[in-house]
């Protein structure tokens, strides 16, 4: 065996190591039975929480809650504040309730999910609430409760209120739906989970203001940028030093976190980011974010032409700089100028062994424009990764090797729903094989992670309505 073969071992050996031992502690599904004491009446109580997204922040999770003939489903998001806290955000919406709803009820179980073990060294995780008065939201009357829905309704109220919540493992399986990627990509889909929507900027630093003001007796705020506490459990009863923060190249992930309610929910605290002639501003007194746990906040930096390095000198993917690039660097779907790279290679219908191969079904949106922009780049290590396209079981590209610069395509839709598939070629040298998708249509940006193998295929449904005048 020659040394490069002994290194190519050697790397693959711990990487399976690793991918082994890395399990996710708070992936997998986990359930309580709760004994309210009144009329032998039981609530179960279960979540199932998918594997991280954003440097391992952002948790898509799904909540079950029965009680007597009550009956629910919600989807949800959770954010790590630490290795051992998951924040519980607000806003649960639901994909299933019978025979009545809860309504803003499901405000009430907030705080964050504490991972401790039990006697016996069993994972549970434990509901640790944020308090307060006033939560900012309209509750239901439970007289609006009649018959038989009063008594499950009130206790259900006084659980997810004040009952004492321990949860405890069932399996390590991480929640799997489609359900998980509208999650991460709401704002796409019109949905709040207390994600707002990504700020693209070409500047790295960034200034953080706090606004403060002792009348409005604030409450207690942290703040983490990917995964790292930058403002850790500060008092905003007073307005506080402006901060500075460095921004990643690519995407940066703030998450601001309400450790502690103010005299109201409302009165939390307020954020603001500014970059440049850019500002975002996060505010629990939002009608969106009041009562919740944390607002996330996702910014898109690329450095301007000018500073770019030599291996960051195409990352004008995200912005309007991507019309500048030479022609050279855009393939065409349907090539009407026959100037692209695969001019030699019509499209053809996919060969059946990839069909065969199962997809997993990334989003479906909505274009507003006939013609979009396909962004495709290695946002980890360029490792020999090549991937082919489709769009409605024809060509768009095949053995793209995938890089660290973006590739832009410029695809023209058909009427109505366009499938576009991703296969995998080749796994690369580190499994499996991974890319980033940016969809550009005008104004309008959604970033998808590519995660394909040799069994399993990606898909994006892209649903263009042709409207006259479009």
């Amino acid at each position: 065996m020659n040394c490069k073969k002994i290194i190519s071992f050697i790397l693959l050996s711990f990487y399976t190591v690793t991918s082994v031992a890395q399990v996710d502690p708070f992936a997998g599904t986990w359930h309580m039975q709760y004994n309210t004491g009144t009329n032998n009446q039981v609530i179960d109580l279960e979540f199932t929480i998918s594997t991280p997204s954003d440097k391992n922040q952002l948790y898509p999770a799904q909540m079950k809650l029965q009680c007597d003939s009550f009956l629910s489903v919600y989807n949800l998001l959770l954010v790590k504040r630490n290795i051992r806290q998951l924040g519980i955000g607000r806003n649960k919406i639901p994909v299933f309730e019978s025979p009545f709803s809860l309504g803003n009820w499901t405000v009430f179980l907030n705080g964050t999910l504490d991972l401790s073990r039990d006697n016996k060294g069993h994972p549970v995780l434990t509901v640790s609430r944020i308090v307060t008065n006033k939560y900012g939201v309209e509750m239901q009357d439970i007289k609006s409760f009649t018959g038989k829905n009063n008594l499950p309704a009130l206790t259900l109220k006084n659980f997810l209120k004040d009952g004492e919540i321990i949860l405890r493992k069932k399996n390590s399986e991480p929640w799997q739906s489609t359900h998980a990627d509208s999650i991460l990509h709401s704002p796409a889909f019109g949905i709040y989970y207390g994600i707002q929507d990504t700020l693209f900027v070409n500047k790295r630093d960034c200034r953080i203001e706090f606004p403060g003001s002792k009348k409005n007796d604030n409450g207690v705020v942290s703040l983490l940028v990917n995964g790292t506490t930058v403002i850790d459990q500060a008092y905003l009863g007073y307005k506080k030093p402006q901060e500075e923060i460095m921004l990643d190249t690519g995407l940066n992930t703030l998450i601001f976190y309400a450790e502690n309610y103010g005299k109201t929910a409302a009165t939390t605290g307020r954020l603001n980011i500014i970059n440049g002639r850019q500002r975002s501003l996060l505010n629990f007194a939002d009608k969106r974010d009041v009562g919740a746990t944390f607002i996330v906040s996702r910014i898109v930096y690329f450095p301007p032409k000018e500073e770019r390095s030599e291996s960051e000198n195409e990352l004008s993917k995200l912005s309007s700089e991507f019309q500048t690039l030479n022609s050279d660097n855009v393939l065409y779907y349907p090539d009407k100028k026959r100037n692209d790279a695969y001019r030699n290679q019509p499209a053809r219908p996919l060969q059946e062994n990839t069909l065969l191969r199962d997809a997993k079904l990334l989003g479906n949106i909505e274009a507003s424009s006939k013609q979009i922009t396909l962004a495709i780049w290695d946002d980890a290590v360029e490792d020999g990764d090549s991937i082919s396209l489709s769009i409605n079981g024809k060509w768009i590209v095949q053995g793209l090797a995938v890089k660290k610069r973006p590739q832009f395509i410029i695809v023209t839709l058909e009427p109505g729903q366009n499938k576009i598939t991703f296969i995998a070629d080749n796994l690369g040298s580190i499994i499996p094989n991974t890319s980033v998708l940016e969809i550009i249509d005008g104004k309008k940006r959604k970033s998808f992670m590519i995660d394909t193998d040799l069994s399993q295929n990606n898909l994006v449904n892209i649903i263009y309505d042709n409207i006259p005048g479009r």
